[in-house]
């Protein structure tokens, strides 16, 4: 891990963001990383409910490309348009009186879901989950949580904590309604 983070350093990478496990929590502490945040993980035994329908969850469409770009930033606090671009061309969006306030990107990994409008963030989760049986979401996203309990989901033991090192990166988890993935964040 030492000569990971040696040839982050010299690339002059500011932050490393990684999500550790119970597990791997101390060894990340050791190295000099701090917790952020905690993800619950949920699971459930029915899955395919019909999905709920929404007027303002479309498809993608070419023109707010650069608005799905700043929501991810303001989102996220990182320039990630080169990771989610090549996604957008499946992406849910919601969009409402020609203003974009949340996107899924089902096809990213578990299929991250930003949004900066509660009600846009609860469309989306609806979309998604209505077919999922598994689903992990910042501790923060009260609104998104309850959510999932009423589609059956409960909390499982496994755990997951978004850890830093480096400069902090102002992000809001408050907005994240699924994760890309362990993998990506």
């Amino acid at each position: 891990m030492k000569e990971l983070i040696t040839q982050i350093n010299a690339k002059s990478i500011k932050s490393i963001l990684l999500i550790a496990t119970d597990l791997g929590k101390p060894i990340y502490l050791k190295a000099g990383f701090m917790e952020v945040m905690e993800y619950r993980f949920l699971k459930r035994d029915v899955p395919n409910i019909v999905p709920r329908e929404n007027v303002h969850v479309v498809n993608f469409d070419e023109r707010f490309r650069q608005d799905l770009y700043q929501l991810d930033r303001d989102i996220s606090g990182e320039g990630r348009e080169a990771l989610i671009g090549d996604y957008l061309q499946d992406a849910k969006i919601y969009v409402k009186e020609n203003v974009v306030y949340g996107f899924y990107l089902p096809s990213l990994k578990e299929g991250l879901i930003y949004a900066n409008l509660e009600e846009a963030g609860l469309a989306l989760m609806a979309y998604k989950y209505a077919t999922m049986d598994k689903a992990v979401i910042p501790a923060q996203n009260l609104a998104g949580l309850t959510l999932l309990q009423e589609l059956g989901f409960v909390a499982v033991e496994k755990t997951g904590r978004r850890m830093l090192l480096g400069d902090d990166i102002d992000w809001n988890a408050s907005n994240v309604y699924a994760r890309i993935g362990g993998n990506f964040g």
